[in-house]
């Protein structure tokens, strides 16, 4: 805004909600939690209150009255008749619902702080049913500290027919020019004020809560998700060792202790970091072929690949795989892998002995933190739940814990495990597996992964490798996940509640996935990945002399761990790219490799 116009001003007047403050839960949401609480104090009983909240606001409205407060509500319809100690009990509660509800926004706040250095008078209208001294509480929680705030259920005025603006010129003796109104409503703060002569500034509504994209995708788009799975993990787990597997586990226990004062463990363990300890063991309960079912391989993985993903030297196996026909640079196939099924059988014991030491030190680790008698819930990212697989093997014939369940964001497989946005193989899954490298990379610390483990002492210690991310992904991913530690924070009061939308949640995180924005793939795009020993980019770019070389197209989009935003930069307009990623990855599962 310019100085000279900014300067004309006296007073500015600011709307409150969606332009100074946003709601965490939308109020029907709100009312279930409500309703929820009122069933656990067991004070006194209102069958479905959530309806009923509505229905008597909706009766006021009917009834013409313009300007009522939550008294009125409470007075009206179903609750006419309820006792007088209960009405201001259910008063008192709306009104700490929607003081923990509230957030601050950031043009709002940005704008409120420009004009208050300034030495502008400021106040606050509201077309509200919540009085003054409640909106003076969640503004001042906020950090808004208003002179005076003019609210339609006090005044007996409203924005929408301008009686409130009129009300606040009468009140303040300021001419309306020189008078500013910030405001979202198209016809409450913007039509109605200028009728008003009172000049106007129009904030979005969109709820941003911070001029940094990447906190403010990791608050919007992932805040209330995070949040619930958190929730999920702490029911779900009901009294067992609770250990969080890194890399993801990091973030999550982060989480979880943000909330929570249960006793957890992180555990640093990766697939490379553990496979090369539990390969003996497996070897003697299946066939490598299906160790190697657990594991996630690219298209474009060889047979060195393999080897080195499982921790052994290639080079001590020369003259073995010769003899196999098979060859270091082989892309792996079933056919392969059954010639590597004879080669791993007929060498069984050479393999044991080159690993012997790394299954002594894993075994050495995960003893530091369980042993036969417990009941343990793993906490990872999960998907296919291979790392549980290879440590519940590893256990069986170690003296480990034998009751084990897995707890994951989302897997498709059931046995010991649970999923929170899915747990099974149907379309959620399938399609939030289009974008699963987009979830990895956004909840993984920018630290390196688990190699293996060394002696220190009487402790085996994790060694890591050097952090993969560049310094650039490492802010973003940051900034992404200090927005999710913020939308926990402001809603941990909220932890003992049930989100009775979180299934619609659910699918508009899925949505949002498969049906990215052209923003938000500019934004995220360009992330780096590591995988499987392979520097990535979240999403491949596509350079026009690619477009006439298929061949191309098709590795980069195969290399692509976000492969609906890949395919939407490409051909840019909004197409179900989801169903033809899962009608691929079907035809590839009915044919094999």
């Amino acid at each position: 805004m310019r100085k000279e116009f900014i300067m004309k001003f006296e007073c500015v007047s600011f709307d409150i909600y969606d332009t100074l403050i946003g709601r965490l839960y939308p109020t029907e949401i709100l009312y279930k939690m409500i309703s929820e609480k009122l069933k656990s104090d067991a004070k006194f009983q209102i069958v479905d209150f959530p309806i009923k909240r509505v229905e008597a606001e909706h009766m006021l409205i009917a009834q013409g009255k313009r300007y009522y407060s939550l008294f009125d509500i409470y007075s009206s319809g179903a609750f006419s008749n309820i006792k007088d100690e209960n009405r201001h009990y259910l008063i008192q509660l709306e009104e700490e619902f929607e003081t923990q509800n509230a957030y601050p926004l950031e043009e709002g706040k940005r704008l409120f702080k420009q004009y208050k250095e300034q030495g502008k008078r400021i106040i606050c209208i509201s077309d509200m049913y919540l009085d003054s001294r409640t909106l003076k509480n969640i503004l001042n929680k906020n950090g808004y500290e208003p002179e005076k705030i003019y609210v339609s259920c006090e005044c007996n005025a409203s924005k929408r027919d301008s009686t409130l603006f009129k009300q606040v010129l009468r009140e303040l003796g300021v001419p309306a020019r020189r008078i500013l109104h910030i405001g979202d409503a198209i016809r409450s703060d913007i039509i109605n004020a200028r009728k008003s002569g009172i000049h106007i500034h129009k904030v979005s509504r969109n709820g941003i809560v911070s001029s940094d994209e990447y906190f403010q995708l990791g608050f919007q788009r992932f805040g209330r998700l995070m949040f619930e799975f958190i929730k999920w993990i702490h029911r779900q787990s009901n009294g067992r060792k609770l250990i969080f597997l890194t890399r993801e586990g990091v973030f999550f226990q982060q989480c979880f202790q943000m909330i929570y004062d249960d006793k957890s463990y992180l555990m640093a363990v990766s697939r490379k970091g553990i496979i090369k300890g539990a390969l003996p063991v497996l070897l003697n309960k299946k066939r490598f072929s299906e160790i190697v079912s657990d594991m996630s391989l690219h298209l474009t993985d060889t047979v060195s690949d393999l080897f080195r993903r499982v921790g052994l030297s290639i080079d001590n196996y020369r003259n073995e795989l010769q003899e196999a026909e098979v060859s270091n640079q082989e892309i792996i196939s079933k056919l392969t892998l059954s010639k590597l099924d004879k080669l791993f059988e007929n060498n069984k014991q050479k393999i044991i002995c080159e690993l012997r030491s790394d299954q002594d030190m894993l075994d050495k680790y995960l003893k530091q933190f369980v042993d036969k008698s417990d009941s343990v819930a793993i906490v990872d990212i999960g998907w296919k739940g291979s790392m549980q697989n290879t440590l519940q093997a590893f256990w069986q014939t170690t003296d480990g814990p034998q009751d084990v369940i897995g707890l994951y964001f989302g897997t498709t497989q059931k046995e010991n495990k649970r999923g929170f946005l899915f747990e099974d193989e149907e379309s959620r899954a399938q399609d939030t597996l289009c974008f699963s490298g987009l979830i990895e990379i956004l909840t993984t610390p920018c630290m390196g992964s688990v190699t293996g483990y060394r002696s220190d002492g009487d402790m085996a210690i994790p060694v890591f490798a050097e952090p993969e991310f560049s310094k650039e992904s490492s802010l973003h991913i940051n900034a992404v996940q200090q927005g999710i530690f913020e939308y926990i924070r402001r809603a941990s009061y909220f932890k003992d509640h049930i989100d009775d939308g979180l299934e619609q949640e659910k699918n508009r995180f899925v949505r949002w996935g498969c049906f990215p924005t052209a923003k938000d793939i500019n934004l995220l795009g360009s992330l780096d990945i590591y995988d499987n020993d392979v520097y990535l980019k979240l999403i491949e770019p596509i350079t026009l002399k690619d477009l006439i070389q298929p061949k191309e197209i098709k590795r980069k989009l195969l290399q692509s761990k976000w492969k609906t935003g890949a395919l939407k930069k490409i051909f840019i307009i909004n197409l179900p790219y989801n169903r033809f990623i899962n009608y691929l990855r079907k035809k590839r599962k009915e044919i094999g490799k």
